[in-house]
């Protein structure tokens, strides 16, 4: 309705114009038959004056058509002057009337003022689109960016009909530009944009919000139970293999949803609860789809309250260190210690990070933490190495640390600054490094391997390591995860966990067994030949100076 209201006036405007136009020509007509000059009080003014003052308020009509309606005026501007033109082509080499000559001359100063100005208003308007689009699209794939989907979210408020947002988080994406670069990173990116696109929905929205982030817009479904099956087609794109430069990569994606009006009717609670719902669809192993529901959002408060309290632990360095004793497993004399952290609560009492090493993550504070942790402990266990040479002391490292450019660096700075022994040193590493990171991981664990530095695989037989390339890294030390060793009395388990330990042996490397916690556990696997043991049986986590004083 506003359209044809804006059409309507539109053509009132270039009638008016048209009229004016036609009317001042008429004037002029008339004044050029005049042969007597018009008098205004004492003023003698010749007809021939007032016809140049039409023309140029011409002109100046044609001027302002263009300028108010655009290409409409500008049309209609056109049309006139040519018919003007050719009148004025008959009357002057026709009917040579000569003293029309000027006014000839003039319109074709007016279609030329006309043409000029219009191009260059078409030009400006290009341009402004340009930067428009510029401003809304991303430079990488093409795709609206996040300024856009905002704008568009706003559209689909207005309009007041149900709509779903996903967010869609491309799963171990960091590994691919940590491992491949950046420009691998990139042209993936592009090609997953480039399969959405194929397949978008005449009412989806999908815009990429930055990094590996992507947001879909859904409308127009009848029932929420058909969304999870529309964005499942987004998921269904990815599965076959993407050829980037010779390499393949095989991609997956975590989706999140969130539904307006039900879940909020609020733009940025509705985005965050589709993130909300997106990393509850990661920690259920990645390459899900997760529905926003009450469940996640208190777990979503829980995180807030979780982020604040990781936020300032980390500012005010509130944590403190507790060592875990290793016994050889035939003498039960002590072989080393696993360093662990611990957050200081409000009373500075001591928690366990398991429910806040998610959070570090998500707010990229783990290899902070990592680097502090492996810091401290070199610092503070340099005097137990003193009293025992023979002691190893762990410490666990993240991927993210791991793979980090500056690792290497600061290991070696570490080393160097406490005088710590890279000998006794021992760095614990999860099955999770070698996903995607096979590469560079290796590369980093051969140059610690080169500086003396002992490297240990955590939680073995839970994750993803085979033989296929287990044998082929330099890993000094295979711990067997406590979920082994609390079904040892399973004589199936039994024979998987010799298995292991034969495995590990066959591989030059040191077996530790963790969690163990009683006699029995400890008999079995001494019989297996398990070099190692760590649990509470024989020691649990303690403070510095208990730890320092088994030495």
């Amino acid at each position: 309705m506003n359209n044809r209201r804006s059409k309507k006036a539109t053509a009132a405007i270039i009638a008016i114009g048209a009229v004016m136009y036609l009317l001042m020509q008429i004037c002029m007509m008339i004044l050029a038959t005049q042969e007597n000059p018009v008098i205004i009080g004492e003023f003698v003014i010749p007809a021939s004056t007032f016809c140049g003052v039409f023309s140029i308020m011409q002109v100046v009509i044609n001027i302002l058509l263009v300028l108010i309606t655009g290409k409409s005026g500008f049309k209609a501007t056109i049309t006139i002057l040519t018919i003007n033109f050719v009148w004025m082509f008959l009357v002057v080499f026709v009917k040579r009337v000569g003293s029309s000559l000027p006014g000839l001359g003039m319109v074709l100063v007016d279609m030329f003022i006309v043409i000029t100005l219009y191009r260059v208003l078409s030009q400006l308007s290009q341009n402004e689109h340009e930067l428009d689009k510029m401003a809304h699209t991303d430079s990488l794939t093409s795709l609206p960016n996040r300024r856009a989907f905002n704008l568009a979210m706003q559209r689909y408020l207005g309009e007041k009909n149900k709509f779903a947002i996903a967010f869609i988080d491309i799963d171990n994406f960091k590994n691919i530009n940590d491992t491949m670069g950046h420009d691998y990173g990139n042209q993936v990116l592009i090609e997953i944009a480039r399969r959405w696109n194929s397949i978008l929905g005449e009412k989806h929205f999908l815009a990429r919000l930055g990094g590996d982030e992507f947001s879909l817009i859904i409308s127009g479904y009848k029932e929420s139970s058909e969304v999870k099956a529309l964005v499942e087609r987004y998921q269904y794109c990815l599965r076959e293999k993407f050829l980037i430069n010779g390499k393949d990569f095989y991609i997956t994606a975590s989706i999140g949803v969130s539904f307006y009006p039900d879940n909020s009717t609020d733009s940025s609670v509705l985005l965050r609860y589709a993130d909300t719902a997106m990393y509850n669809a990661k920690s259920e192993g990645k390459h899900q789809i997760c529905l926003f529901n009450q469940a996640q959002m208190d777990i979503m408060n829980a995180d807030v309250e979780g982020e604040n309290f990781v936020k300032n632990a980390v500012n005010s360095q509130r944590f403190q260190l507790v060592y875990q004793p290793l016994f050889n497993a035939s003498t039960e004399k002590l072989s080393g210690y696993e360093t662990l952290i611990r957050f200081k609560g409000e009373n500075d009492e001591l928690i366990p990070p398991y429910q806040y090493i998610r959070i570090a993550e998500k707010l990229n504070y783990i290899s902070y933490i990592d680097k502090w942790v492996m810091e401290k402990s070199a610092e503070l266990m340099k005097a137990a190495v003193d009293k025992n040479e023979n002691v190893l002391v762990s410490v666990n490292v993240s991927v993210a640390f791991l793979l980090s450019s500056d690792f290497l660096r600061t290991v070696k700075a570490i080393l160097k600054r406490t005088g710590f022994p890279a000998n006794n040193l021992v760095v614990e590493v999860t099955e999770n490094l070698f996903i995607s990171s096979i590469e560079v991981a290796t590369e980093v664990l051969n140059a610690l391997k080169n500086i003396g530095v002992k490297i240990a695989l955590d939680d073995f037989g839970t994750g993803f390591a085979s033989l296929s390339y287990l044998h082929k890294l330099p890993i000094d030390v295979l711990k067997i995860d406590k979920a082994f060793i609390d079904t040892l009395s399973d004589d199936k388990n039994d024979e998987f966990v010799r298995a292991i330990i034969s495995m590990g042996h066959l591989l030059n490397c040191k077996i530790i067994a963790e969690g163990v916690e009683t006699k029995s556990q400890l008999e079995k696997l001494k019989s297996y030949g398990c070099d190692v043991i760590q649990g509470y049986l024989l020691g649990k986590p303690m403070s510095y100076e208990q730890a320092l004083s088994l030495c």
